[in-house]
């Protein structure tokens, strides 16, 4: 029953700011253009930049992974009600089996959405998951992020952000990030982290500049 009236106030309070809000959308074309083209994609988010970037990308039949924790059985019923498709396993439980069935539904013409840096972090760095995920289907990965000029920040380890109602809010795709099926590793995560940084500071820059 909980987990129930969690569903229900989170989709109502997330509703309840974006009609509040001023929202600026910067690079959008970048999904649109792969979608218009028929081409696969993983969005990728920071942990802490999950929960809005969720609402906006709602009922749009994405893939994503989920942990087996406790919070996790909370995020996915959250996700299951703004239209994600959960598959369950993290880096410590069923990765081998979770990742297998990512690619699995991509082949078969699904998008997906990754936090790179879930479900324990640290902050801001990126498991090798999404680098594999992105070599096997050889799909192109875009950033996306929001700034919110008011919010909460959780005492998580990710400091993850709620946004405020009333608020502006400033959304952010990244362009297409295509992974060499052959490139190593450490170089390959890099550029995962650096395409995903880029788009978050851009996010704030475009609201600073709008203050």
């Amino acid at each position: 029953m909980m987990i129930v009236v969690i569903n229900i106030m989170c989709r109502l309070y997330l509703r309840f700011v974006a009609v509040t809000s001023s929202i600026i959308i910067d690079g959008v074309d970048n999904k649109i253009n792969l979608t218009l083209n028929k081409k696969n994609f993983i969005l990728a988010v920071w942990h802490n930049k999950l929960l809005f970037s969720a609402y906006l990308e709602r009922d749009n039949n994405l893939f994503t992974l989920i942990s087996h924790s406790q919070d996790g059985e909370y995020i996915t019923k959250v996700l299951n009600k703004l239209g994600f498709q959960v598959i369950r396993g993290s880096s410590s439980k069923g990765a081998v089996r979770a990742l297998v069935q990512m690619i699995k539904v991509i082949r078969q013409g699904n998008n997906a959405a990754i936090t790179p840096d879930g479900p324990r972090g640290p902050i801001y760095n990126v498991q090798p998951g999404i680098v594999m995920l992105a070599q096997k289907t050889r799909c192109p990965i875009i950033p996306i992020s929001y700034a919110s000029k008011f919010k909460k920040r959780l005492s998580s380890w990710d400091g993850f952000e709620i946004p405020y109602p009333f608020n502006k809010i400033v959304v952010t795709y990244g362009k297409p990030l295509y992974i060499n099926k052959d490139q190593d590793m450490e170089s390959a995560v890099l550029s995962v982290k650096q395409a995903l940084d880029r788009n978050r500071e851009l996010g704030e820059n475009i609201l600073t500049s709008k203050e």
